[in-house]
């Protein structure tokens, strides 16, 4: 005789995963309630099973940390002096005209932006009540959109235009490990203009 598998016992579920429908909304949407919406639509009569909880409790238990700087006086802080960073309609000053509009390659039209990181790290630091220094800075803002960072492990050619690497890093080459953000410039908010994917059929 065969030894037979013991008998299943099947449980029904009182409910199934909810399906994806398809929306005119989508989640990548750049507006927040478009994103929402479809949340909301996909979820359909399954959202009476998604815990609701008071906006306080989120604030105090979920929600990132309040920064250790004034975030109000460090936008206002950025808008004086004899070379205000900010433009009063809070727009990046070292733009003499916005990117849209310029003429010229991307990461000519881009090379304020490490000047401005520098400018808003030192408005934050100023802005801190002493809790803040320089010394406590883990990043760098670095602006190389030409040179692949390096990678033992991955064989991707996709050269950001800027990013945040570690500051406590090995000299020579920037490694993808070092990278914590990595930044992409765009002129235009068009699908061709963001998607940097098609011109590296390898990835």
């Amino acid at each position: 005789m065969t030894p037979q598998s013991p008998p299943r016992h099947q449980t029904a579920l009182t409910h199934d995963s909810p399906v994806r429908v398809h929306s005119k909304y989508s989640y990548q949407s750049d507006f927040l309630e478009d994103a929402g919406q479809a949340v909301v639509e996909n979820l359909g009569s399954y959202i009476q099973y998604i815990p609701m909880i008071p906006f306080q409790t989120f604030l105090n238990y979920l929600a990132p940390p309040r920064p250790d700087f004034d975030l109000d006086a460090t936008m206002q802080s950025l808008k004086l002096g004899s070379e205000p960073v900010l433009s009063p309609s809070n727009r990046w000053s070292k733009f003499a005209k916005a990117p849209m509009d310029s003429q010229g390659p991307e990461d000519a039209i881009f090379i304020p932006m490490p000047n401005i990181f520098t400018k808003v790290v030192a408005a934050i630091i100023a802005n801190s009540d002493g809790k803040l220094n320089e010394d406590m800075r883990t990043v760098d803002f670095m602006q190389n959109p030409r040179p692949v960072p390096t990678s033992a492990e991955r064989r991707s050619k996709s050269r950001p235009d800027g990013y945040l690497a570690l500051k406590d890093r090995e000299s020579g080459d920037i490694h993808w490990a070092d990278i914590v953000l990595s930044c992409e410039y765009k002129r235009k908010d068009e699908d061709d203009n963001l998607d940097d994917v098609r011109i590296h059929p390898g990835l």
